[in-house]
């Protein structure tokens, strides 16, 4: 028995130790899901993102504890990690947060430091709960994306800056466009409400100055393109 461990085990400077490593592996698992469960439910996201976070501190234990003393094959590990970044779309800050606090949970794992990696999860947990607790970060309620359809013809020029002034907003005019052959004009504006939410009041203003064409207003994240 010992034998086909040793077959089967890596060939590094370390003899591989399945009870250890099962260990470790329970205790990524564990870590992962309660980071991702805390990520699902403060934050929403993808399924696929959901899953990931929950995977990724065992999979990166697995990978350090594979090419530990192993220099040729920890860089060859690093080149095709790098290759993902071209496969995968561009994420929002905290989901690029969230899979670097899962990555240094799988090192503190793959080290034998659990205790360690728990206390990264709930100092990590304190902070965003601190954050929050406080309004660090969200900037009167973030930025909204608002785009204004307005008749052809209409001199668009400031047309709806007393309304933005009145509703103790402040405003960007990042866009405006025609559409419909030149029958319609589009206007976008970045926009931040006192208090986070658009007053419906607002809403009705600019239906009135606009002649009821359609209106919409989308929350969008700070670094996010419009």
């Amino acid at each position: 028995m010992s034998d086909l461990l040793n077959l089967l085990g890596a060939q590094g400077t370390t003899a591989f130790d399945p009870v250890r490593f099962g260990a470790l592996i329970l205790a990524s698992l564990a870590l992962g899901c309660i980071l991702a469960a805390l990520y699902e439910r403060r934050y929403g996201g993808s399924g696929g993102l959901i899953v990931t976070l929950a995977l990724l501190p065992a999979t990166v234990q697995t990978v350090i504890m594979l090419v530990n003393g192993n220099v040729g094959t920890g860089v060859a590990v690093a080149g095709a990690f790098s290759l993902v970044r071209f496969r995968s779309v561009p994420g929002t800050a905290t989901e690029i947060g969230a899979v670097f606090v899962a990555m240094a949970l799988g090192l503190g794992c793959a080290m034998g430091q659990v205790v360690c990696a728990a206390m990264l999860l709930g100092a990590s947990v304190a902070l965003v709960a601190a954050a929050e607790a406080v309004g660090l970060g969200r900037r009167n309620g973030g930025s909204r994306l608002l785009k204004v359809t307005l008749p052809e013809g209409t001199d668009w020029d400031g047309l709806l800056d007393d309304l933005f002034r009145d509703h103790g907003a402040t405003w960007e005019l990042t866009e405006v466009r025609t559409s419909h052959l030149g029958s319609l004009i589009d206007l976008r504006y970045r926009v931040r409400f006192r208090g986070g939410e658009m007053p419906a009041t607002f809403l009705d203003a600019v239906r009135t100055r606009n002649g009821n064409l359609p209106v919409s207003c989308a929350k969008v994240e700070d670094g996010q393109s419009l």
